[in-house]
């Protein structure tokens, strides 16, 4: 089979997603001619396979299937004649009038989650839709044998800075379910590539500057040099907590879970498509409100959770709930554990090859 492959491979969320289909694709015997968006790769990239594919695009196969990875608002240009599926990965509802244009004008689309169906075709999606979930490398994200109690709670967060994903939240949560005598710490991994240095700053210094950070209670993480290292951090860390407001999918949640660790997270968006009250510890909300943050989302472009008190007592609720557990002992989420076996990169590869041929 021939496929023409548009994707970023760079190490953010479109890139992690578009190298691991890629390398999928590869592995399943694909002949993929790859046609970059950008330069760079994920760290762990196989160059060899890359560069390679890359040569194949010199002379594609213009009747292929074209698998477009990619922004719903970025969508006019494409390879070849044949059938053009596009496989954007969006946070917000509704969807605005350009992302139902540049979506209606492909052949087919694929959304990571039945949330992200739903906004398509409340908002006038008409190409047929199909649902293909990401997923986990199971090589990588398993668990660390369990470790006996006390010692400190770590809880883990993984994404970019942005008030989308709770960091203007999660600060003050902390600070207020936690003191100085709790064996307690916050780890953040939050790289954010476009962020400027005064953005990355500020945003550091509101977690370092608050109680628990001036405490030392808060570390901020360099990015890892590869998902391995990111696996090794996450399996040090007690829980995964992600309070966002809107997720496309949150890889690092079901990577945690993959770790076997409890996690925290909103009943909301795509967190829905394998989140439930058996693997994860849900913070819930029903309200939604303009998404505006400043920064990425003016307030005209759709709707995200509305964050009130009610959402951030159930967090700090959550975060309780899990620190004194760990002071008996280390809680291994098994039903995330089972979850991320059945959300494997090797699935997601295989529905997107059933969609080409459909």
């Amino acid at each position: 089979m021939n496929l023409n492959l548009m994707a970023t491979l760079f190490p953010t969320g479109y890139g992690i997603v578009g190298y691991h289909v890629f390398k999928g694709l590869c592995d399943r015997g694909v002949n993929v001619s790859l046609f970059m968006m950008g330069n760079g790769a994920v760290p762990w990239a196989d160059n060899a396979a890359i560069d390679a594919a890359r040569r194949n695009s010199a002379l594609f196969d213009p009747q292929a299937p074209c698998l477009k990875i990619w922004h719903q608002f970025s969508l006019a240009d494409r390879v070849g004649r044949g059938k053009f599926i596009a496989f954007p990965i969006f946070e917000l509802d509704p969807l605005s009038k350009v992302d139902v244009h540049h979506m209606n004008s492909t052949d087919q689309i694929l959304v990571a989650s039945h949330w992200a169906k739903a906004v398509c075709e409340r908002s006038g999606v008409t190409v047929p839709i199909s649902v293909v979930p990401l997923g986990a490398d199971p090589a990588v994200f398993y668990p660390a044998p369990p470790r006996p109690p006390g010692g400190p709670c770590i809880f883990l967060n993984v994404g970019k800075w942005e008030v989308r994903k709770g960091h203007d939240v999660l600060v003050g949560a902390f600070n207020a379910t936690f003191s100085e005598a709790d064996q307690v710490e916050l780890w953040l991994l939050p790289e954010n590539f476009p962020h400027s240095a005064q953005e990355k700053n500020a945003w550091r210094d509101l977690y370092l500057n608050s109680k628990l950070g001036r405490a030392g209670k808060i570390k901020i993480c360099n990015p890892a040099e590869s998902h391995v290292g990111l696996a090794d951090i996450m399996r040090q860390a007690t829980c995964g907590v992600f309070p966002s407001r809107a997720e496309g999918f949150n890889l690092g949640l079901l990577e945690m879970m993959a770790c076997g660790k409890p996690v925290i997270a909103t009943n909301y968006s795509a967190h829905t498509e394998y989140c439930d009250a058996k693997n994860c510890l849900l913070i819930e909300g029903s309200r939604l409100v303009p998404a505006k943050d400043g920064r990425w989302f003016d307030g005209t472009r759709g709707n995200w959770l509305a964050w009130e008190d009610a959402q951030t007592q159930q967090l700090c609720q959550h975060m309780r709930h899990v620190y004194d557990h760990r002071q008996t002992g280390e809680n291994i989420n098994q039903a995330g554990i089972a979850t991320a076996r059945r959300l494997t990169w090797d699935q997601t590869v295989a529905t997107i090859i059933q969609a080409a041929l459909a």
